[in-house]
């Protein structure tokens, strides 16, 4: 009975983990919800000073592999972005290559994860020195100038 009951505290340990890391840095489904994101973090950035932001415009480079396994733990298709535009932050290279929680065996959902697509995107590097990007947003003047405002916007406090 104790060993059931550990088992399933595992099970949902587990899957409260992949919740969490995809609600942070997971797949919303639109651009309103990344758009969302996006300027929260930058209008809060001030209290955020652990870690360093990246706001760039790019274009989705390569997509995938796609992981069609049983997901025992949070699984990361992984995308790179070429760099057309740095918005905000500083980055020393042409490209940005980062995982993308996926145990759905499909493709990221397109738009905005669209082969050569133009997209927005917000990254942090964490501790680890990795980069953590939000969902991309597809690329219009409209999103554009929104974050665009955002960056000159005081941080809130």
């Amino acid at each position: 009975m104790r060993q059931k009951a550990f088992i399933i505290a595992v099970i949902l340990m587990l899957f409260l983990h992949c919740h969490l890391a995809s609600a942070q840095f997971g797949v919303p489904t639109d651009n309103d919800a990344a758009m969302k994101n996006i300027r929260k973090l930058l209008l809060s950035r001030s209290e955020r000073t652990y870690n360093q932001h990246l706001l760039f415009v790019g274009v989705v480079q390569t997509l995938g592999p796609i992981y069609e396994g049983v997901c025992k733990q949070a699984v990361a298709e992984y995308v790179s972005f070429r760099i057309e535009n740095v918005i905000s932050g500083k980055y020393q290279g042409s490209e940005v290559n980062t995982g993308y929680i996926n145990c759905t065996g499909r493709p990221l959902p397109a738009p905005p994860f669209t082969l050569h697509g133009r997209v927005i995107v917000y990254c942090e590097q964490m501790q680890s020195h990795s980069l953590k990007c939000l969902t991309p947003v597809e690329f219009s003047d409209q999103h554009f100038a929104a974050v665009k405002s955002w960056i000159a916007a005081p941080a809130e406090h």
